[in-house]
């Protein structure tokens, strides 16, 4: 279940599985992450006026470019490097494993870079370039309805 559906509505809570780290626990974590990990997420401005403009107008786009910098000694594939020693390793033997080198044949990796947005209200668009092109993948995911 997406957290993002009943943040959306207000809820401060959501019952998550906290002890699986699939994505909606990473987004629980990002979200209670931007009020200094105090575990209150205040709802946005345009929610508490009367009635409630949501999600608000926006004059702008905001865009965010991403460049990829570095992708220099990554593990190839079924390569084992070992973790970092902490105290709980001595008891999980599993997380001691010895570092095995790559096989013979998968002397390369090929890294593969995602980018998903995630919106609280509002217009969402990843791509290659802007403006995007017509058939880019563009997802409009609250629309509003009018309160009589």
């Amino acid at each position: 279940m997406s957290p993002l559906l009943p943040f959306r509505a207000g809820a401060q809570m959501v019952a998550l599985n906290s002890q699986t780290n699939d994505l909606p626990m990473q987004l629980a974590r990002a979200f209670f992450e931007r009020c200094g990990r105090c575990g209150y997420v205040p709802k946005p401005a345009g929610m508490l006026t009367n009635p409630p403009r949501w999600p608000p107008a926006r004059a702008t786009v905001r865009c965010a470019k991403i460049q990829l910098l570095s992708l220099h000694q990554l593990p190839c594939r079924k390569e084992c490097r070992p973790l970092l020693i902490e105290p709980h390793h001595h008891w999980v033997p599993k997380l001691n494993d010895p570092h095995d080198p790559p096989l013979p044949g998968h002397a390369a990796s090929s890294p593969s870079l995602t980018v998903e947005l995630f919106t609280i209200g509002g217009y969402c668009c990843t791509a290659a370039e802007l403006p995007p092109p017509p058939r880019e993948r563009c997802t409009t995911r609250v629309r509003t309805a009018s309160t009589a």
